[in-house]
């Protein structure tokens, strides 16, 4: 009537759950490069804005106070009040 696909056994010691068999194949190497063309501090702090989904600019100042992103490279209070970005996406995104 049809292909076997797959074909497994019930194993009484997990509430007799299928199990099946699969191949064992390495998996593939992936490779990510990232490049910046500019990584100037205001570029950094606009991209880690932007990165972000554009915050209202004291929302993201107030994050920073309280130490609550610390892992992106170039945000920190400081590049962030002296550069802080006037985007667009953060005007839209807050029409009220």
């Amino acid at each position: 009537m049809g292909d076997t696909i797959l074909t497994g056994h019930r194993d009484p010691n997990t509430n007799k759950l299928w199990e099946i068999d699969l191949d064992h194949q390495a998996p593939e190497q992936a490779n990510l490069m990232a490049t910046a063309s500019s990584t100037t501090p205001a570029d950094m702090v606009a991209f880690a804005h932007a990165a972000l989904f554009s915050p209202v600019p004291s929302t993201l100042r107030e994050a920073l106070k309280k130490k609550y992103i610390i892992n992106m490279p170039g945000l920190t209070l400081e590049a962030f009040n002296k550069h802080t970005p006037n985007s667009v996406a953060t005007a839209k995104g807050h029409l009220n």
